[in-house]
């Protein structure tokens, strides 16, 4: 999207109301060469400004750019508590250089005195993974601000979760994002 589009849908939003722009959405926010501009322009309009990312093309270049103009909040997508399983999840990334990635950004703002941005990291509980959620929880505790686990959810509970044993109702319901979110690609 271009950054005249960008401008007019957060202007537009904010005229009625919308107070949370999220700059990402299945893509990857650090490869957009606009994201800072993008984050800058939503928090000079006094609107919360957050993003999704796996954090693996996170460098020092990038980390001193997201800091000199914060949003408020990242989280990283980080599907496993040990090296094997989040490989085999996240093919092609390598655990080492995304914790690392991660860590780095959060002393880099705890050293600045820096509150913003939260930092926090979500894993999506899958059968590869939901075996290991202590690990996963060992593996952030004192690092990130918080952590948090996400279901896969198809509505009607088949899918990759495969034999994940979940409690789920019976009845297929909406999602409820149709009535939270807006997505503009």
């Amino acid at each position: 999207m271009t950054m005249e589009l960008f401008r007019k849908v957060v202007l537009e939003s904010k005229s009625m109301g919308i107070h949370n722009v999220i700059v990402s959405f299945y893509s990857e926010p650090f490869l957009d060469p606009h994201i800072f501009e993008r984050i800058e322009f939503v928090r000079s309009q006094g609107m919360h400004v957050m993003f999704y990312s796996n954090g693996t093309v996170l460098n020092d270049e990038k980390i001193s750019k997201l800091l000199a103009n914060p949003p408020n909040k990242v989280i990283f997508s980080f599907d496993g508590g040990t090296k094997e399983t989040y490989e085999k999840i996240r093919v092609n990334a390598k655990f080492d250089v995304v914790t690392g990635n991660i860590r780095r950004l959060v002393e880099e703002r705890n050293s600045r005195g820096m509150k913003e941005p939260s930092i926090e990291v979500n894993c999506t509980i899958q059968k590869e993974n939901y075996h290991e959620l202590d690990a996963f929880k060992k593996l952030w505790d004192g690092i990130a601000d918080g952590y948090d686990f996400g279901i896969v959810d198809n509505r009607e509970g088949e899918g990759h979760e495969g034999e994940l044993a979940v409690e789920r109702s019976k009845v297929v319901y909406p999602c409820r994002r149709l009535w939270n979110e807006m997505i503009v690609l």
